[in-house]
């Protein structure tokens, strides 16, 4: 494994800041074009904007109804299934059922305004919203590829459980769309891969400042390792540090205003269950919801493997605020569970329920706009400094790729290398290929449970036997720590995908922590015992380690206030 210090003699093509989704798929589009790029994450790859989100591979169904997203609606449904054909383990299609309530659905303005219209009452007025929503739909079912564009659901179906009010329901729309079943593998991956392409990637490694050429350029970006600092020098610098993307500007310009952004904070509640979730089955719900205020709003409850997830409240985060210092209220949770009780008369949860099983909150780097952040464009950012150098980016996660295909088109261009093309459309990522063996066969082989031996392939693909080999030399990493996961996949971790803390391991490499009470607390132990043994750690640096991880889930997955 190559170490920062290594990389001071050499001049880069592409030095890269920050390592979540897009930053990760930059680095693997320079890689694969030869650029020599060098990554730099301050934290854990993929621990922040890609981990606090709704876990989705989507078009956007909401964005449908402004007529200047629908390129971006396009395009993502295009990345869908591009994600889905390059890491099929982790992406894959789900079912989604959107009630349709009256005057709860979002059209173009002039749609609005004829729906508004007085000449349009009762019946009629149902009527064509109820159409326009199956065209919609259907349009969007179409352009993704789907088999099937033209599904519906019996009201009765979920009004008879009492999932749903019967009230000013006019219909159930069935529709597909695409599930990230670990958004932070999906960027860890694409690291990995580049990686094996020539790349040098470092997290927990944090750009402070830069070098600077005489006329403004930057050459050089200066790197605190936590035990060194080094000058590293580069060509093109790029800035895909997501909600910090103004921060790291005004430290590129020596403290000059920066205002690309507009960052929108949500919060997401992962439940063990709630009243009649089983009569949705493997199926999400969108959930079409107006405020007392007015403001139309899409709420997502999404079966998870043991949980379900359910987001996301949408807040405006000032800019003289610290992304850190963001964490989920009681008041924005108590406001997302008071939108579900509007249309589900069943819904039973409430702050103190004990089906919690944890809460986080994420901030989503928007460029800036003077709007109200339900109805804020996310079309991506890609900006140009000509004085410094600096290519800022940012945008949806779904066409993550796709951006980063823009951004490394134009880094070649920086660094006169235009004749390499792209290809990661149609790269597989590290565990991209396919898998022959089934669950049933590899459990019965190696002597796990069966539900653990899908999940193994569910999250490392074909790379699980790399996992089971552990269990090979040492019998007692069969163990099960959490549901599905076991003692192997911590060593794994350690040893081949670069986690260096325990919250690395239980809230990202796998999603221990995801599946238990508070956010995998009661696990850091017996996973930090293991990791101890492989690096090494004496008794002081285990505390440590397990008073950090318990820091963070206090941090960051636990209600604030």
């Amino acid at each position: 494994m190559c170490n920062i210090e290594d990389s001071v003699a050499t001049e880069h093509n592409v030095i890269i800041i920050g390592g979540g989704l897009i930053g990760a798929f930059i680095y693997l589009d320079c890689a694969l074009r030869g650029l020599d790029p060098i990554l730099f994450e301050r934290g854990d790859f993929g621990a922040e904007t890609t981990s606090y989100n709704t876990r989705l591979a989507h078009g956007g169904v909401r964005y449908t109804a402004r007529k200047e997203d629908w390129s971006l609606v396009i395009e993502s449904l295009r990345e869908r299934y591009t994600l889905k054909t390059i890491a099929p383990h982790l992406v894959h299609d789900m079912d989604f059922l959107l009630p349709i309530y009256d005057g709860c659905i979002d059209f173009p303005l002039t749609i609005e305004s004829i729906l508004d219209s007085h000449y349009l009452h009762g019946g009629l007025r149902r009527l064509l919203q109820t159409s326009l929503v199956h065209a919609g739909m259907s349009t969007y079912d179409f352009l993704g590829g789907s088999r099937f564009p033209f599904r519906f659901l019996a009201k009765d179906r979920l009004t008879k459980h009492q999932l749903l009010t019967q009230k000013d329901l006019l219909g159930i729309r069935v529709y597909s769309d695409g599930k990230i079943s670990s958004p932070e593998r999906l960027a860890l991956e694409a690291i990995l891969k580049g990686d094996e392409e020539g790349g040098r990637s470092f997290n927990y490694a944090e750009v402070v400042g830069f070098e600077k050429e005489k006329a403004g350029k930057v050459e050089a970006a200066i790197v605190n390792s936590g035990e060194a600092v080094y000058t590293i020098r580069g060509k093109v610098i790029v800035n895909a540090t997501g909600p910090w993307i103004d921060t790291v500007n005004r430290l590129c310009s020596g403290g000059a205003s920066s205002s690309l952004l507009l960052r929108v904070g949500g919060i997401h509640v992962a439940v063990s269950s709630f009243a009649e979730s089983e009569v949705l089955g493997k199926r999400a719900l969108v959930i079409p919801t107006k405020c007392p205020q007015g403001q139309k709003r899409l709420v997502f409850v999404i079966p998870e493997e043991g949980y379900w997830l359910i987001g996301t409240t949408e807040k405006k985060i000032d800019d003289s605020c610290d992304v850190l210092d963001y964490k989920p209220s009681r008041a924005e949770l108590e406001s997302l569970f008071d939108a579900l009780r509007r249309v589900m008369p069943t819904f039973d949860l409430n702050p103190d329920s004990e089906e919690i099983l944890h809460v986080f909150a994420g901030v989503r780097p928007l460029r800036r706009q003077e709007m109200d952040p339900t109805t804020a464009s996310r079309k991506d950012l890609i900006h140009y400094d000509m004085r410094s150098g600096v290519i800022s980016v940012t945008g949806k996660l779904t066409p993550a790729r796709a951006i980063a295909q823009r951004v490394t088109d134009l880094a070649c261009r920086l660094v006169g290398k235009e004749e390499a093309r792209c290809t990661t459309a149609h790269t597989p990522l590290l565990s991209g290929e396919s898998v022959s063996e089934r669950p049933s066969e590899i459990a019965a082989r190696v002597g796990i449970a069966e539900e653990t031996a899908k999940k193994l392939i569910g999250t490392y693909g074909w790379k699980y036997r790399e996992v089971l080999a552990y269990c090979e030399k040492d019998n007692s990493l069969r163990q099960e720590v959490a549901r599905g996961c076991i003692m192997a996949q911590v060593c794994y971790a350690v040893e081949r995908e670069k986690a260096v803390t325990i919250a690395d391991v239980i809230l990202r490499r796998t999603d221990m922590g995801k599946t238990t009470k508070n956010a995998g607390i009661e696990l850091m132990e017996r996973v930090g015992q293991v990791m101890a043994m492989r690096l090494g750690w004496s008794e002081e640096q285990l505390r440590r380690a397990v008073a950090s991880c318990t820091a963070e889930i206090e941090s960051r997955y636990k209600v604030a206030d």
